[in-house]
């Protein structure tokens, strides 16, 4: 409600909605109540770069979903990136090798 306050002050501007958009159905309900013009992915990608292809296909019980407390993340920012919900083949290879 905040946001859809703040957002008509601003018309013609688009609203970006993120953070912890972690289930298709939200993103969905976010857009089409109105509260934000955009969702935005960005951790649930990195953990599922599938993301939106499973959201398209309704496939959403087969998202790997980030987990909040991103120690391993933060753990592992200057030896490459990892996620902690990838499987170990991925984490072991890295995203950027």
């Amino acid at each position: 409600d905040m946001i859809k306050k703040f957002s008509r002050g601003i018309r013609g501007t688009p609203v970006f909605a993120c953070g912890r958009i972690y289930d298709p159905a939200l993103g969905e309900t976010v857009i089409t109540r109105g509260v934000a013009d955009v969702i935005v992915v960005s951790r649930g990608m990195f953990a599922d770069p599938d993301w939106v292809l499973k959201s398209e296909e309704g496939r959403a019980a087969d998202l790997l979903h980030c987990i909040p407390d991103c120690y391993e993340c933060i753990q592992t920012q200057k030896t490459g990136a990892t996620c902690a919900v990838w499987p170990y083949e991925i984490k072991k290879k890295g995203i950027w090798d």
